[in-house]
């Protein structure tokens, strides 16, 4: 692959080629009737944004998220969910903290979790989710961030958890949550983070990029770089672990990966044995396809706050 033909699609700037990325035979939890192409996983040697080229258009994804299976792509348990705790903390101890407007709520779980103290808003494109949320008490104001139009109505703390991985331009999407959070105001994301060193590893054969909807990455580093850009204070970055894990399991996970990243061969020859539950007669592409590690501490919060 030729990096002289791609750059960052934030800022432009040169960038560096990571490696290839699987293909992927299913999309929000519902598998797909061809493998979709995994591409390649890049860095920007400037703001450090790692990101999935080439990429499908908005369009296209979007139609994808709304045939998505969501009782299968985004289950979660509360007490697994150590972003949930952490950011439920930081809205409790602010001062003057009302209005909450969660950006891809899913079926409003987490502001149920928050409690009821609180004035709860959301915004969700899968419309089963969204009428869940809905009916959970949640007030819903759109199912896309660029369908808000009144820019009168300001929140207090915007969050937006597994979020910004789905976003061709994070730095563009962090822009817009600002736009809508009053001054003095937080902006809380949570998503992977390529600078965990499970992730520096094993590169663009890390499970977290596997997964086809999931096209940007980001980092402390750019976390950084975009509160510069956009005139925001980074107030927090948290590591986590996505899920919570047993020692035993935490071995396991690390035994199985460092066993895929150092005997590839053998990884392959393993899947088209029928390891993983992967249909090899019909996508044999997918050989490559790494095993998940949901137990490694790869995760990040970051908290900002607007002027």
């Amino acid at each position: 692959m030729n990096t002289m033909s791609v750059f960052c699609p934030l800022c432009q700037s040169p960038v560096s080629l990571i490696g290839s990325i699987a293909d992927a035979c299913s999309f929000a939890g519902r598998s797909l009737d061809s493998p979709l192409s995994g591409g390649y996983l890049y860095q920007c040697l400037h703001c450090h944004l790692n990101f999935r080229w080439p990429q499908l258009t908005k369009d296209s994804l979007d139609a994808l998220y709304k045939g998505g299976n969501d009782k299968i792509a985004w289950h979660y348990v509360p007490s697994q969910r150590k972003d949930w705790t952490i950011t439920k903390t930081i809205i409790q101890n602010a001062t003057e903290c009302i209005k909450v407007l969660d950006v891809g709520c899913f079926d409003g779980a987490f502001l149920s979790f928050l409690g009821q103290e609180y004035e709860r808003y959301g915004i969700e494109i899968h419309p089963a989710a969204y009428s869940r949320a809905e009916a959970a008490g949640v007030t819903m104001i759109a199912r896309d961030l660029e369908d808000i139009k009144d820019i009168d109505r300001l929140f207090d703390c915007v969050i937006s958890m597994d979020v910004v991985e789905h976003v061709a331009d994070p730095l563009n999407f962090l822009g817009k949550l600002v736009g809508v959070t009053k001054p003095g105001g937080k902006i809380i994301l949570s998503t992977g983070n390529t600078d965990s060193w499970s992730w520096k590893i094993a590169g663009s054969r890390y499970w977290y990029c596997q997964i086809a909807e999931h096209i940007s990455f980001i980092n402390p580093m750019w976390c950084n770089y975009a509160a510069q850009e956009i005139g925001l204070s980074v107030k927090q970055i948290s590591t986590f672990s996505h899920k919570n894990a047993s020692v035993a399991r935490r071995i396991k996970e690390l035994a199985i990966n460092l066993a895929y990243l150092s005997f590839p061969a053998v990884g392959r020859l393993l899947r088209k044995k029928g390891v993983g539950g992967i249909n090899m007669r019909k996508f044999p592409t997918l050989a490559d396809v790494p095993p998940g590690w949901h137990s490694a501490h790869d995760h990040l919060l970051v908290v900002f706050q607007k002027p």
